[in-house]
């Protein structure tokens, strides 16, 4: 369902890296990095990632990184699965892990 092609390079910043489970469903802010129009666009997703490059066929490129800016020493694959929207149901100023979490169980 991802409208990316093969070689895309995606971003996402998660609180610890404990918090990405790999070959289940998750939902992430992605930012894209690939050189072009669209670079530094943002989506919401629901997608599968691995830590393995391979293990994702025609699977994009994640680098993740902290709340703070550092970068995980390797990438990471991704499969978008799906969208979701842009702008997500909740309280401004509130987690918006949490509202990307209930958007994603929301089923949009």
């Amino acid at each position: 369902m991802s409208e990316t092609g093969p070689g895309q390079i995606w971003e996402t910043f998660v609180r610890s890296p404990e918090q990405l489970k790999e070959d289940i469903e998750i939902p992430l802010i992605i930012r894209d990095l690939t050189p072009g129009r669209t670079k530094y666009r943002m989506r919401h997703v629901v997608a599968r990632i691995s830590s393995a490059r391979q293990a994702i066929a025609g699977g994009d490129t994640l680098w993740v990184r902290t709340t703070v800016g550092v970068r995980l020493e390797h990438p990471w694959a991704i499969k978008v699965v799906r969208e979701l929207p842009l702008e997500l149901p909740g309280s401004p100023y509130r987690d918006v892990y949490e509202a990307l979490k209930n958007a994603a169980k929301m089923g949009f």
